[in-house]
This record gives structure tokens, sequence and C-alpha cells, in this order.
């Protein structure tokens, strides 16, 4: 399960408006705001664009997808 509490923190301070990162994930506001809420999963390849655009590192990776 997605740990959304540290998903959203992470979102909030990176200061990047919520559309901008849902676009970089090829995903609609509501598709991402869903997934945030944990009320569906990320993919692979969704979380590597968050990875991406929030520069998280690999063990934020695992700690907040993947656990």
């Amino acid at each position: 399960m997605t740990d959304v509490k540290r998903l959203k923190n992470l979102i909030k301070e990176s200061g990047m408006r919520f559309n901008f990162i849902a676009a970089k994930c090829g995903l609609t506001d509501t598709g991402f705001r869903n997934k945030v809420d944990g009320k569906r999963q990320f993919t692979a390849g969704e979380v590597g664009a968050l990875k991406d655009v929030l520069g998280l590192s690999l063990k934020e990776v695992d700690e907040i997808f993947l656990r």
C-alpha cells in the first residue's frame, strides 16, 4: 500500500501544482487524486515519473510505494 500521508506531504513540500505533477505522470487530475488518496494503485511507470518529478531517492520510493 502507498504511504499516502507521506506522499501528500512530499507533494505539498515540492511547491508544484497538483495538475502539473498529474500531467508529468500521464494522469488526469482526478485519476492522480484517486491514486494519491489510496483509492487506486500507482503503476510502475507512474511511480518512476513521480520519482523523477519529486526527486525521490530509491529508498524513498521503496518506503512510500512498496511497504
